[in-house]
């Protein structure tokens, strides 16, 4: 409450005896002062003449406004919890007695339990509603009978921003977790925009409880009225537009989405500076390479760096797939490709084969003088095909989906290196006493028996599909439109263009699925060693997978032929039956030709090493 509008001085703790006549003259004049006066009868109460009590009710107020408006801040802090002017005028008298000739504040224990004790037995009195009297509201609230709310709201005006619930929430959370919408309607009319962003002791104002329970006319109405609550956050730190998501409200979500400022969307997320941070960062990043490439060259003592700057930098490069500071490095000095690490003693060429980094793996295949690279061993004695059989936490994998997919790549690295290795070393043994293909072996037999578990559930599943077509293009085959001439034994239809169609597409449904089926049954009977994992299998699936989409397409058109020949001129049957007819085709391409299409590049793709890359060291 502002207090340096009011024409009196303020109270202070030493001017109490001039302030209190200047207060009783103020008073006398407004008419006011019976309010205060102790010798004046009790307050009305309001269930004895609510007339009466209501014009008692606003001369209080205004009495009480006066006395708190010209207080310091130290004596309100005393009195600003009094709804009543009387007691407020009485508990200033006792807290000041005079003393020497100067006012001075003296507050004892008993002065205070008898100030309370007055205070309790007239709150009744004062317009402050009793607890005992917000059942009765919420109760009326709750029950839908808005006229007995509004009747009570009107007689204790301040129960529409008084705590009333258990939950510390006030008649608008109430009317809002009742969902009813009339009333909420009719509250927020009646509340100040400010009061709308009153929380509960859950911290929620009512917009969040609308949002809990997905009710949109509660929430529109609440925005309407007050547009800063969508930028209120929970007791969670949530914005009710995240809070709608994440109860799944989509549509209110969007409404939310659309009243939300921008600046609070991304608060406390930096979004755009962000994106501006990481641009900044990626130019600073060639910048530092320019230089680093400028710079390593003229160094004298360059294997003093070894172990300290250079190699440990590259070898988090390769393993974190960082390419292109690999490769600036390299052409920068050529001899940082001889560069090992203190504890495996593992090259950069290890560490690329290892992590399974293409790039650099590209980079240094490309290189004339690789020969010394390929025939280093680690501290293992582990050559760089050992590199490609071993699994370790470096081996990216996982960014393939899949663990038939993942086992033919691993099966590709291993062929890709074993292609560049010296002759001399393919039999090489490790310190563990294993060539690379067993340690191929050893470490990729969880990832092998992973892959035959999906190949065979795929190959079973389809096997399915495949066999009832076959028995029903096979039963179709004699059983067609239009019957046979009893004389010839030919087909009544023989000549009809859309029998011919009907043969054809039935013929090659039938040979299609057949096809198909050999297919998924040889990859049902596959030994599943670690070699089938890189075309055989794939292969089998893949034909499998077309040819059970081809003959699910010609069945489908087998079917439309028959139709047209049965139900020849029924066109309003027949065509939306035909387009019916299609939708297992879409299904089937939906589902799986994105499967289709990644084996055919992961089988026929441009493989493991990149050609295209040329150096001039």
């Amino acid at each position: 409450m502002e207090t340096n509008n009011f024409p009196l001085e303020l109270l202070g703790n030493d001017n109490y005896a001039n302030w209190s006549v200047k207060m009783k003259n103020y008073l006398l004049g407004q008419g006011l002062w019976d309010i205060v006066e102790t010798s004046s009868s009790k307050p009305p109460k309001p269930d004895d003449d609510v007339v009466e009590f209501e014009a008692w009710r606003k001369r209080n107020d205004t009495t009480l406004q006066a006395i708190q408006s010209s207080c310091g801040m130290d004596i309100l802090s005393r009195i600003n919890n009094n709804c009543s002017a009387k007691i407020v005028w009485k508990m200033l008298a006792k807290m000041f007695m005079e003393s020497n000739g100067h006012d001075k504040l003296i507050q004892t224990e008993d002065d205070d339990s008898r100030i309370d004790e007055e205070n309790s037995s007239s709150s009744d009195n004062t317009g402050q509603e009793r607890e005992d009297d917000y059942p009765d509201l919420v109760k009326a609230v709750q029950s839908r009978d808005w006229i007995t709310a509004r009747d009570f709201l009107k007689l204790h005006p301040t129960a529409s921003t008084a705590v009333i619930t258990l939950m510390g929430g006030t008649v608008l959370h109430a009317a809002v977790e009742a969902e009813q919408e009339l009333i909420v309607e009719e509250l927020v009319n009646m509340i100040s925009e400010h009061d709308l962003e009153m929380l509960d002791n859950a911290g929620d104002t009512a917009l969040h409880l609308a949002i809990a329970s997905g009710n949109h006319r509660m929430a529109e109405c609440l925005i309407t009225k007050n547009r800063r609550l969508v930028s209120l956050r929970n007791a969670n730190g949530e914005l009710p537009v995240a809070q709608a998501m994440g109860y799944g409200h989509k549509e209110l979500a969007r409404y939310l989405y659309s009243h939300t400022p921008l600046r609070f969307l991304v608060e406390g997320y930096d979004g755009f500076k962000r994106l501006r941070e990481m641009k900044l960062l990626r130019i600073q990043f060639q910048q530092l390479l320019s230089l680093m490439s400028d710079v390593i060259p003229t160094l004298d003592t360059i294997t003093t760096y070894q172990h300290r700057i250079v190699a440990p930098a590259i070898f988090s490069a390769i393993r974190r797939g960082n390419f292109e500071f690999v490769y600036f490095i390299v052409k920068a000095d050529s001899n940082i490709l001889r560069f090992y690490d203190d504890i495996e003693r593992r090259n950069i060429f290890h560490w690329a084969i290892l992590c399974r980094e293409y790039g650099t793996f590209s980079l240094i295949c490309n290189i004339k003088r690789k020969n010394v690279l390929l025939n280093m061993l680690d501290e293992s004695e582990n050559t760089i095909w050992h590199m490609a059989g071993k699994l370790t936490k470096n081996t990216l994998v996982d960014q393939i989906r899949g663990a038939a997919f993942q086992m033919q790549r691993e099966v590709q690295w291993f062929k890709e290196v074993e292609s560049i290795c010296p002759p001399s070393l393919k039999e090489s043994l490790n310190k563990e006493g294993l060539t690379a293909r067993q340690l191929f072996t050893r470490d990729h037999q969880e990832m092998r028996k992973e892959g035959e578990k999906w190949m065979k559930s795929t190959a079973t599943s389809c096997t399915v599909v495949g066999a009832l077509i076959i028995t029903i293009m096979f039963a179709a085959a004699f059983t067609i439109p239009g019957g046979n001439n009893q004389d010839t034994g030919l087909p009544i239809l023989v000549h009809d263009k859309l029998f011919t169609l009907f043969i054809v597409t039935d013929s090659v449904s039938l040979f299609s699925s057949s096809t198909s089926v050999l297919m998924f049954l040889g990859i049902l009977t596959s030994r599943y060693a670690e070699e089938d994992f890189l075309k055989s299998l794939p292969r089998k699936m893949m034909i499998g997978l077309f040819t059970l989409f081809f003959s699910i397409a010609t069945m489908m058109i087998a079917f439309s032929a028959a139709l047209f020949l049965m139900l020849r001129g029924k066109y309003l049957i027949v065509v939306p039956i035909i387009g019916l007819a299609s939708v297992p085709i879409i299904l089937f391409v939906l589902m799986q030709f994105r499967l289709l299409g990644a084996l055919l590049v992961s089988t026929y793709g441009s493989g493991i090493l990149d050609r295209k890359i040329k150096l001039s060291f």
